[in-house]
């Protein structure tokens, strides 16, 4: 058993066998400020494939018909924040919109449906298709950054900027925060036949400029506050992408240039391990306090893999909860997960594996005759989207529920009780005066027996547990 307890924020990042680093989030970083049910975003909430557009574009019934029931589902899970992306919707760089035209009427259709369920909106935004980049160019040319590129950025932060002047028509607000391309660390890096093979594009100091020379023709179109994030690192659990990521932060002006990090960390494994590890390097160094928002991450509730056996619907639900109670503890203000509905099982005749990549990852599943259903995942984000109402970052506080070694963990969440989980069968929870415990995952109480110097022994069988007050 494991003793529940309120303790300093704190952990220790094991590499190689090895714990080699400690923080103490409560001493070191800046907490989040505000809402503490603004951390629930989904990656690609209201997206459509690309395949199906050239037959059903923007406006058509079926386009329309995608969308409005996407709209639904982010309405009955809570989620306050979505992404863009530069390759999926609504593709907004600059080679496909000089390719059509310059037309803004994707990226219209993307805010409009976006106002509709009051999401906020993180857009992305960079000169090619975020994670094929290596199919537009083979070369990384900065030339004319200064000429075209850089104009396709002003205008677009000024149409969707609210200021009245040159805004798209019928915007009801605007776009405060804008992401810097996508995952720089795997564009010198593309998929080949046999993995990754490293090549000279986009290494640091190119992406660098990049960056640099994007954010200052961003803050020079918006006329208002806008907040600048980094593109989001791929794998910085990964020696390549966190080494990537160091040659980053040296170049000149890249660290001012933003104001938000953004990272990637996708998971296959039975614990969180990977998360802590990125959250631990990005809260060393120059970069201690700036925010931290993981703008993509999830778990498969389907594998190819036999030796995953442990990877199954109910397992995605229970890791969902572990990302997001991982995230409170130690500050992440923002989580996109990735994401909203698991793509059609057919894509032009061409087959899906639904085991692979990110296929069935979201929080829905899609069956043959096109009916999506919420999977355990999506009703375990609702349910978090319920209990975080109304609690504020001031009263999030860390509770821990295992050793180092198990690397369990907790909040405080105010009048709204606890949030735990553990990689142990049970659990002693002692000076918590909760008034019932039950499972994040699928509901039901808690079995608990009483323990005999105070407290109470739960039967906690791995599993996310919510502590009522």
């Amino acid at each position: 058993m494991v003793m529940g307890m309120l303790g300093s924020w704190g952990f220790s990042v094991a590499l190689g066998g090895k714990e080699i680093e400690t923080l103490h989030v409560g001493e070191v970083a800046e907490r989040p400020t505000g809402p503490v049910v603004e951390i629930l975003g989904i990656n690609e909430g209201l997206s459509y494939p690309g395949r199906f557009e050239p037959r059903n574009p923007v406006g058509s019934p079926v386009l329309e018909a995608h969308m409005q029931e996407a709209k639904g589902a982010l309405a009955r899970i809570g989620a306050r924040w979505t992404r863009g992306h530069t390759l999926a919707w609504p593709r907004l760089n600059y080679m496909r919109w000089r390719m059509e035209g310059k037309s803004w009427e994707r990226m219209d259709a993307w805010v409009r449906h976006s106002q509709d369920q009051k999401l906020k909106l993180v857009a992305m935004i960079g000169p090619w298709r975020g994670n094929r980049t290596h199919e537009d160019t083979e070369v990384f040319e900065l030339g004319d950054l200064e000429t075209g590129y850089i104009e396709f950025v002003r205008a677009a932060v000024e149409r969707y900027d609210g200021d009245g002047v040159d805004d798209m028509p019928g915007l009801r607000g605007s776009i405060d925060h804008w992401e810097i391309d996508n995952e720089p660390d795997f564009k010198n890096a593309p998929f080949r036949p046999n993995g990754r093979v490293r090549t000279d594009f986009a290494v640091e100091s190119q992406f660098a400029k990049l960056t640099v020379l994007t954010a200052k023709a961003i803050r020079e179109a918006h006329s208002g506050k806008v907040q600048i994030l980094n593109g989001g690192i791929g794998a910085p659990q990964s020696k390549h992408g966190w080494k990537y990521f160091q040659g980053l932060m040296k170049e000149d002006g890249f660290l001012d240039s933003i104001d938000v990090l953004s990272f990637h960390v996708y998971m296959h494994e039975q614990k969180v391990s990977k998360l802590k590890q990125a959250i631990g390097r990005f809260r060393t160094g120059p970069n201690t306090n700036t925010p931290l928002w993981l703008t993509e991450t999830s778990v498969p509730s389907l594998t190819e893999k036999p030796a995953r056996w442990w990877i199954d619907e109910k397992w995605q639900a229970e890791m969902l909860c572990r990302v997001f109670i991982t995230a409170l503890e130690y500050g992440v203000e923002r989580v996109f997960w990735h994401t909203l509905i698991d793509p059609p099982p057919r894509i032009q005749n061409r087959p899906q594996r639904r085991g692979k990549g990110t296929n069935s990852n979201s929080l829905y599943a899609r069956g043959e005759d096109g009916s999506i259903r919420i999977k355990a995942a999506g009703e375990a984000y609702a349910k978090l989207a319920t209990i975080l109402e109304g609690v504020d970052w001031s009263e999030v506080q860390p509770f821990r529920t295992g050793n180092r070694r198990e690397m369990g963990g907790g909040v405080t969440l105010g009048e709204k009780g606890w949030l735990l989980f553990s990689h142990t069968d049970s659990i002693d929870v002692v000076n918590v005066d909760f008034r019932a415990a039950e499972y994040l995952v699928g509901g039901g109480a808690v079995k608990m027996t009483p323990l005999p110097a105070g407290g109470f022994a739960l039967e906690s069988k791995e599993k996310a547990i919510w502590l009522r007050p």
